[in-house]
């Protein structure tokens, strides 16, 4: 089951977290649901994955979708604290890189 809160840190930035299993399936709706409400309203968007045990291809397109988004309202989206299986599976499909090339430097684009 995946557990989603979001914290407002500022007018401008917005901290997303992620706690459980983004696999597909209604979980993975809700995340999209809200990421696509969040990230064209605060210019700066941060999912906190250190809750995040498991991911799927879902998943991980919904985090490509979500960063494509952002950048249309040229927005940023930031992936942290993503560590174990989570972290192995976004560095195979090169996600952190596309992150990192957008400012971020490894160990904290995650």
């Amino acid at each position: 089951m995946l557990r989603l809160d979001w914290q407002k840190i500022s007018e401008q930035e917005i901290r997303v977290l992620v706690k459980g299993a983004l696999l597909i399936g209604p979980d993975a709706s809700r995340l999209r649901e809200l990421l696509s409400i969040l990230v064209p309203a605060y210019p700066d968007t941060v999912v906190d994955l250190a809750g995040l045990n498991k991911i799927d291809s879902t998943g991980v397109g919904l985090l490509v979708e979500s960063y494509s988004l952002a950048r249309k309202h040229q927005h940023r989206l930031r992936l942290v604290n993503a560590a174990g299986r989570v972290r192995e599976v976004l560095l195979l499909v090169k996600l952190l890189t596309v992150f990192e090339e957008d400012g971020k430097t490894r160990g904290q684009a995650a």
